[in-house]
């Protein structure tokens, strides 16, 4: 796509020093002359560059390859004008500037990608086409500075679906996380889910786990599923319309007890019909059960139970 060799051109050119409004020559066009280029980039404070192709018709955002940015302070000051194009990068419109460009310059999780490296070294199956789960190539951690190739989760509302934040994991294809721990994007709501498979395929049974990985092997055994990131989000999942039937990776720690016994109560209350799928070994996980067991051994590994038998399990653990 244009966009995204525009991203990826902005990035990589050599910016004369000392001025902040530059134009260039297009890259997709070549139009433009020594007087008159038709890619104007606008260098902001923090380093971030925001680029307008007047032959082409589109703008968006870019990273400086090799730098450091500076904290996005601009960000509370950035015009109107330039908070609302994130559609023109493929992002939904709700996010900010930088976390919708981001967003924008990410891409689907196709079988020859690192991220696809990544997933298959964790036993998981890899997301559908219009899965919220994607990667960036050379995604910046604006703390440290590090660049690297990560999962990008979006966060959107579970009931409206509008998104809220992004989610970042950094990765490496052995399988194994690399540079920054994992983090929201700084100074946006936690609060929402990451729709690994669309709305559409739920088909009135929804799958949740708390991690991503976790909820990828969930979707080995139930199929859709969605992701709550932490277990805060995975205990107040609201209800959905439409749906019946709720399975819970359980991750067998006290917070993930606690999380999925307040999520399977309140859908529970509510006349749905509940299982809890959670490993007997403690502080295990439903990746580690299948990095552990393979695909053919995942449910074997795990305990599937009611909300009574989990109820009784989850008061014997508050009792120890």
């Amino acid at each position: 796509m244009s966009k995204d060799r525009h991203i990826e051109y902005v990035a990589n050119v050599e910016l004369p020093p000392g001025k902040r409004q530059h134009h260039i020559k297009c890259i997709i066009r070549e139009r433009g002359s020594e007087r008159g280029m038709c890619l104007s980039v606008l260098v902001e404070d923090n380093g971030l560059l925001v680029w307008t192709c007047h032959a082409c018709g589109v703008s968006g955002y870019a990273f400086p390859s090799g730098q450091r940015l500076g904290p996005p302070s601009r960000l509370a000051t950035t015009p109107r004008k330039l908070a609302t194009p994130s559609t023109l990068l493929g992002a939904p419109s709700g996010l900010p500037p930088v976390p919708a460009a981001c967003w924008g310059a990410s891409r689907p999780i196709t079988p020859d990608t690192p991220a696809a490296e990544y997933l298959r070294a964790r036993g998981c199956p890899l997301p559908p086409p219009g899965s919220h789960l994607k990667w960036h190539p050379r995604m910046r951690d604006f703390g440290t500075g590090f660049i690297g190739p990560a999962l990008l989760a979006l966060i959107t509302d579970p009931l409206t679906g509008a998104p809220t934040s992004l989610h970042t994991t950094w990765i490496d294809v052995s399988g194994k996380l690399n540079g920054p721990r994992r983090k929201y994007w700084k100074r946006l709501p936690k609060r929402g889910v990451c729709r690994l498979w669309p709305d559409g395929e739920l088909h009135g049974a929804l799958a949740v786990g708390e991690g991503i990985e976790t909820a990828l092997s969930l979707s080995l055994l139930t199929g859709a599923a969605w992701a709550a990131v932490d277990a805060g989000n995975l205990s107040v999942v609201p209800v959905l319309p439409g749906v019946s039937r709720l399975s819970i990776a359980v991750d067998h720690d006290r917070a993930g007890l606690r999380s999925a016994h307040a999520l399977g109560s309140r859908w529970r209350e509510a006349g749905a019909e509940v299982r809890y799928l959670i490993s007997p070994m403690p502080d295990d996980d439903l990746n580690d059960v299948l990095r552990r067991a393979g695909r053919d051994g995942l449910r074997q590994g795990l305990d599937d139970l009611n909300g009574e038998q989990f109820h009784a399990r989850f008061l014997h653990a508050e009792n120890q």
